[in-house]
Formats: structure tokens, sequence, C-alpha cells
């Protein structure tokens, strides 16, 4: 599969109160905004990446200039007459390329690779001719409704100053991020009218134009809204930092927080543990929801302290919903259970539904999953690993 970009970066950013600088290269944590675009396609083995000007425009070929992205080229956009106008200046340079061109936003820096390989597999795999990157959120003001059909098949995507107030409850929202066959985008775009309430040719309207022509068209959902938003507004910035800056903390595992040793019969592993290693038994935990009976023993003291859970299910003959028999599973101490989670997931890290919950400890707790999938293939590799938010004083105390 031959993967081109094109990359919209010709907008002026007047709601960013930097008007000495294009849009794409306001900074975001000293880096700008287009830096952490290209920074994640240069992983995509694309053929040719395009990058389409406007505002500013040698400032940011300057920017391109001296930093060594591959194989970059540009063009301009003037004058500026939407999106659909700006992806038609990439022509001259992609319309030849019997590719799928992968059409990005210079202004979103938090889509990862991650979300773009699946994006890139569902269009391949699916043989789409044009897939529309799009996600589910409770507040979709000001982005274009994925509207579907009777059967829930994608049918066209309306824009918030077009929509009707029955378009506008909609919560699938376009991510205005694209992959499309270039044999047939081209010729899309030169029926792009621009009779909607902007008097621009909006790149949107060539998903009903393929649609309509015959060819299959899809929407692909991510499962993280963050990743999709625009740097709209000096407020967006703002957010987009905080939400950087939590997926980039640091977490450390502490140490051993518990094991547990899944039996169809708890009595023999029960008297080894307690009778003859001495453990004392400090609880039991009882789940009919999750089929399981346990014995909760004590090794250790401090901070050396750990749980031993000794699991068995309450009806064999039933699947358990977590633990199995032979599943053996153990916990860990960390420092920060959010940060923990956000990498690992980034990570390809597959967990258990539910993300983060509070455990039977009483914890901040979640688990990876002893099998991974082909959307999150990293697993425990069959034992249930449990993550759990130490206590402030234990953190303290091992610092």
């Amino acid at each position: 599969m031959n993967i081109t970009v094109a990359i919209l970066a010709a907008g002026k950013g007047t709601r960013m109160n930097v008007p000495d600088l294009p849009k794409v290269l306001v900074p975001l944590n000293n880096k700008p905004l287009l830096g952490y675009v290209l920074e994640t396609i240069e992983n995509l083995n694309s053929s040719k990446t395009v990058v389409i000007l406007g505002h500013e425009k040698e400032k940011v070929e300057n920017y391109l200039n001296q930093n060594n992205f591959s194989n970059i080229k540009t063009v301009v956009q003037e004058p500026q007459l939407g999106t659909g106008h700006a992806v038609d200046q990439t022509k001259s340079e992609l319309v030849n390329s019997n590719s799928d061109i992968l059409i990005l936003c210079g202004d979103v820096p938090l889509l990862t690779l991650d979300t773009l390989n699946q994006f890139i597999e569902y269009h391949d795999v699916n043989k789409s001719s044009l897939t529309v990157l799009s996600a589910i959120t409770n507040n979709p003001y000001g982005y274009g409704r994925i509207i579907r059909d009777n059967n829930n098949n994608f049918a066209r995507i309306v824009e918030q100053k077009d929509a009707n107030e029955l378009e506008k409850s909609v919560n699938e929202i376009n991510s205005g991020t694209y992959i499309v066959k270039s044999e047939l985008l081209f010729s899309a775009l030169e029926r792009v009218n621009n009779r909607n309430a902007q008097g621009e040719y909006y790149l949107t309207d060539i998903v009903e134009i393929i649609k309509n022509d015959g060819h299959k068209v899809m929407a692909y959902p991510t499962t993280n809204i963050d990743e999709i938003q625009g740097i709209n507004s000096i407020d967006d910035l703002k957010l987009a930092e905080e939400k950087l800056n939590k997926l980039n903390r640091e977490f450390n595992i502490l140490g051993l927080q518990q094991i547990a040793i899944g039996s169809e019969d708890k009595t023999k592993h029960s008297y080894l543990w307690q009778s003859l290693f001495g453990l004392p038994k400090i609880n039991e935990y009882r789940s009919e929801t999750e089929n399981v009976n346990e014995d909760i023993l004590k090794i250790g003291k401090g901070i050396a302290e750990v749980e031993v859970d000794i699991m068995q299910p309450l009806d064999i003959s039933k699947k358990p919903a977590v633990h199995s028999p032979t599943l053996n599973h153990i916990g860990l101490w960390v420092d920060d259970l959010e940060a923990a989670y956000k990498s690992l997931e980034l990570s390809g890290v597959r967990f258990t539904p539910g993300g983060i919950r509070k455990g039977a400890s009483g914890h901040d707790v979640c688990f990876i999953h002893p099998k991974g999938n082909e959307q999150s293939p990293v697993s425990g590799e069959g034992v249930l690993i449990e993550l759990v938010q130490a206590p402030k004083e234990l953190i303290e105390e091992l610092k």
C-alpha cells in the first residue's frame, strides 16, 4: 500500500494571539504544532508528504528547511478558499501518485502513530475508497457531524454552521483526517462547490461525491477523543498542554503488592501457605459477578508486606469473569496509576474492560489482560497483572 500525505497548514490562527505567526507554528511545550504532526508521520514510511502553505508561508518554509523531515514538498494556497481548495493545490504533486492519500490537519498535535496505523489498516482491510477518522463526544459543538443512514452506514458529513437541529444532535464527529484513493480525490474536488454558509470549498463534500459515484466510503471511530482535538484558541492550547504533560508523565513500579493463585479447590493451597508457611489470613473476598472465592493472606511486614490471594471459582461449571483455576495473578504497586495506564495503553497494552477503578483492596487499580487482541496486541501472556495505585505513605517511604 503506497501512502502519501497532505497536511493542511495554511491557516492564520486569528484567535491564538500571535499575529506574527502562522497557526501551525504556534508553540505547544516549546515545539510548533506542525512539528508534532511531522514527527508522527516520519514513522509512517510515506513516499511523499505535501505541506499546504498560506499565511506567513515563508516562516513555515524556513521551519521545514531547518529540520530534517523526509520527502517533504510544499504547495501554496492563495487565496484561501476553504479546505477543499487547499487539498486541490496538491494536485501537481499527488494526482499521478497511485497512492492512498492521508489528509491531516497541521494543528492537531496529539494524533498518535498508533491511531494512524489502525486507521490506515482499517481502510486497507475493508478495501475502502475513502475513510474518515471520526470520534464520539458528549460535546460535538463546532465539529462536522457524521451522518449515517437507517442501516448505520456512513452517508455524509454536515458542518456545524450548515447543520439543522436534528443533525446538530449527532455526537459522532469528523476529525478532519481522511484517507482516500488518489485517482478519486482530484476528480471529486473538481465537483466541489461553495454553495454553503461560509462560501468556501469544503473538503468534506468529497465524501458524498465519492459515495454517490458508487465507491465504498467508511468512517473509523477512534476511542480517544483527545487525539483529534484541533487547536483553535488559547484555551485549546492550554488544554493540549495539560493532556500532553499527562501523557508524558513518568511512572515507577515500586514493588509487589500481591500475588494470586488460581485453583479449582483452594484447600491445598491455603493449607500450604497458612499452616505450613505460617501466613496469617487477613481477609476473605467473594464475588458472584467474578465467580470467585478468595482467602487473602499476608506475607512480610511494613513496606515489604504483600497479599497472597488463594482463589477458586464459586461454580466450577461457570466460566469465570476474570480468573480461571490455572491463571496466576500478580499485583504491582505503581506511584502514578493514571500515567502508567495512559503510557501503556499508547504502547499497545490491552487492559481488561473498565479502565481504572476501585479494587477489592480499596485502592485504585487497573488490569493488564492475560490475552491480547489485534487492536491492543501486548498482554500479560497468561498472567493477569494488576497495577495498583500506591498510597502516599508508601511512595514517600520508598523515595
